[in-house]
């Protein structure tokens, strides 16, 4: 794909009337007024070296180590070399040597205009891998960004699936529709990870194929004033809650995962009623001993997904995402438990608390938390 665009790139659009006027232009630099020598002109040995260690050193380098971007100034380049070779051709060898030199140490030393406008993949990419685990998908609608944020995620220590559904649907329009239906037939939890794009908005694909948004979009500042955002969309459980807390919040689909140095433990959650109050949920590791592992990094409290989505705005009958972090880097190697616990405050300085009691009191006799899974730390 890096080579394909660099092509195009290269060629532009149309590619034949581009093909031909390069041809054109690289034969009139075999002129000469001696006919019955075929030879290059001398100005055409340059234009052949800013080929050579440009192009072809940028090709090289991309074998080892993923340096090509997108330059859309690239298409008329190869036309200011012939111009400024042709120009410098005129010059005796001194005077070139002087004129090229100078032209190195300028581009060397100097940028054409202020710094480069960076959008904030690594920020949005961090997000992603603290927030998804192997069971979500990942979708790149992202323009030709996919291959910035695809390279943060592949080497965020996390090991997640990612597709760019943006190019696929580009490619082949007419087959995007069955692509899709085979792509999500097994999912149950979606990333879509969005460069606002005026054309098309994958979301109305996803709820016709039985998906819902879980939580509101997640943003990150504008890149020349095109929104970046993240959207979530959970294909609705079947079966019964793996509990219910205060008997009125159920928690469904709990899912662990274990990355480099931190778990994430994502959860859906529907409340039965309108409820009439905001629910910290507290998610903690304990360890062999039934203790809590650590006593900050590894337990995370908060309302729900990082307090985005408050329960008390919460609606009947509907399904809310919610994403916990919990650090693992400082603890030894082991097994240990993830626990969940609901609870709320009772005063406005949150200070007293009441504990919500879980349906499920396998773990604990006085029904305050559940125990999801076992894992362990190598």
């Amino acid at each position: 794909m890096v080579y394909k665009t660099l092509a195009y790139q290269l060629v532009g659009i149309p590619e034949a009337f581009w093909l031909v006027l390069a041809g054109v232009g690289i034969l009139g630099t075999f002129t000469t007024t001696d006919r019955k020598r075929w030879r290059p002109t001398p100005a055409s040995v340059l234009p052949a070296a800013v080929i050579v260690l440009t192009v072809g050193l940028s090709l090289l380098l991309n074998t080892g180590y993923p340096s090509l971007s997108w330059r859309s100034l690239a298409v008329i380049i190869p036309s200011l070399c012939l111009l400024a070779s042709h120009a410098l051709a005129q010059f005796r060898w001194r005077e070139q040597l002087i004129m090229v030199g100078f032209v190195l140490i300028y581009a060397l030393t100097t940028t054409s205009a202020g710094p480069v406008i960076r959008p904030p993949w690594p920020a949005m990419s961090d997000f992603l891998a603290r927030h998804s685990t192997r069971d979500d998908l990942i979708l790149f609608e992202l323009d030709t960004d996919e291959f910035a944020v695809g390279y943060y995620l592949d080497h965020s220590g996390a090991e997640l699936r990612h597709v760019s559904t943006e190019t696929k649907r580009e490619v082949v329009p007419a087959t995007f529709g069955a692509f899709l239906d085979q792509l999500l037939a097994d999912e149950t939890g979606i990333w879509v990870a969005k460069l606002d794009w005026p054309y098309y908005d994958i979301r109305g694909d996803l709820v016709a194929r039985g998906f819902v948004s879980t939580a509101a979009p997640v943003t990150w500042p504008s890149y020349v004033g095109r929104p970046i955002e993240a959207w979530r969309y959970d294909r609705p459980p079947q079966g019964e809650p793996r509990s219910t807390f205060d008997g009125v919040l159920q928690l469904f689909r709990p899912v662990i995962d274990v990355h480099a140095d931190q778990i994430t433990v994502n959860l859906l959650w529907s409340p039965i009623e309108k409820l009439e109050r905001n629910y910290t949920i507290s998610v903690f590791l304990l360890n062999a001993s039934g203790q809590i592992a650590c006593p900050k990094d590894c337990n995370h409290d908060s309302y729900p997904f990082e307090n985005r989505a408050p329960t008390l705005n919460w609606e009947t009958g509907s399904l809310y995402f919610d994403s916990h972090t919990l650090d693992i880097s400082n603890l030894p190697i082991g097994q240990y438990q993830v626990g969940v616990k609901v609870y709320y405050f009772t005063d406005t300085n949150f200070t007293q608390l009441t504990i919500a009691p879980a349906s499920d009191c396998s773990a604990n006799a006085a029904c305050e938390f559940i125990l999801l899974d076992s894992i362990e730390i190598q």
